[in-house]
C-alpha cells in the first residue's frame, strides 16, 4: 500500500468518525431545542432517550447506504446476486428445453439464453472475484 493509499484510507476513517460525532451532536442539540419549546409535550428528561433512538436509526440508515454504495452488503442481501441467479436459472431452463425438445433451433435462438447467462455472470464476477472497478 502506497503512502497516498494509506493517507486516503486513514483520511476516510477520520472523516467517518468526525461525521458520526457531528451527526450525533447535531441530533442531541436538535432534540434539546425541541424539548425546550413550550408548544409541545416533550419533557426535557426525555431528550437524551429520544436522541439516542434517533442516532441509532440514522446510523443504521447511513450504514445501509454505505454498504449499498460500496457493494459491501452481505451476499444474501445483494440484489445483484439474486438477479444474476434468477437470470442464470431462467436461461438454463430455456437451454434445457431447447436441448430436450425435438425441434431444431437456429443459432440466434441459442444465443439469447447464452447471452443472458454471460450477462448474469458479470455481476457475480464483480461481486466475488474482481478486486477493483473497471477502467481504473
Amino acid at each position: 500500500m502506497t503512502n497516498a493509499q494509506k493517507q486516503q484510507f486513514l483520511g476516510g476513517l477520520i472523516a467517518g468518525a468526525l461525521v458520526k460525532k457531528g451527526v450525533d451532536l447535531a441530533i442531541d442539540k436538535a432534540v434539546e431545542k425541541v424539548a425546550k419549546k413550550p408548544n409541545n409535550s416533550l419533557d426535557k428528561s426525555d431528550a437524551p432517550v429520544i436522541a439516542a433512538e434517533i442516532q441509532a436509526e440514522v446510523q443504521k440508515e447511513v450504514q445501509a447506504r454505505v454498504e449499498h454504495a460500496t457493494d459491501t452488503e452481505p451476499h444474501l442481501s445483494s440484489r445483484n446476486l439474486w438477479g444474476s441467479l434468477v437470470g442464470i436459472i431462467t436461461a438454463a431452463e430455456t437451454i434445457r428445453v431447447f436441448w430436450t425438445d425435438d425441434t431444431v433451433q437456429s443459432f440466434a435462438e441459442w444465443m439469447i439464453p447464452v447471452g443472458v447467462i454471460v450477462t448474469a455472470l458479470t455481476p457475480l464476477y464483480s461481486r466475488f472475484i474482481a478486486k477493483k472497478p473497471l477502467f481504473r
